[in-house]
């Protein structure tokens, strides 16, 4: 996905679908929210920081779900899920696909890949 200047508006529509979605971390949901919460008011900077550090926690590479996937914790929780899951992301990898694949990582990217202009 390249990289792009974003808009105020384009920012807070890509914040407005991670906030829609039924499945993402909630750590990133809350972030998102007091970013949307700030937008417009002297906590918006601050806000954005916190959202900024969330998004680099949550949105994993493909490596970084491959990895994920192989925690003793994360097979206890998933079962049989966490290897379909990592053999996926190892499918995604092969097609070149470097970002984690999940709708919430997908939704939540461009704010991550666009960071900079949340930040400015």
């Amino acid at each position: 996905m390249p990289i792009m200047i974003m808009t105020k508006q384009e920012l807070i529509q890509h914040a407005s679908n991670v906030m829609a979605l039924e499945r993402c971390a909630p750590e990133l949901k809350d972030a998102v929210k007091g970013w949307l919460d700030a937008v417009g008011t002297a906590e918006e900077h601050a806000a954005a920081e916190v959202l900024a550090a969330e998004l680099k926690d949550d949105v994993m590479t493909l490596d970084m779900v491959i990895e994920h996937m192989g925690y003793p914790d994360v097979i206890a929780r998933l079962g049989e899920r966490a290897a379909v899951i990592a053999e996926n992301a190892k499918a995604a990898k092969a097609e070149g696909k470097v970002w984690c694949t999940c709708p919430a990582c997908q939704t939540a990217l461009p704010l991550l890949l666009n960071v900079d202009d949340l930040l400015a």
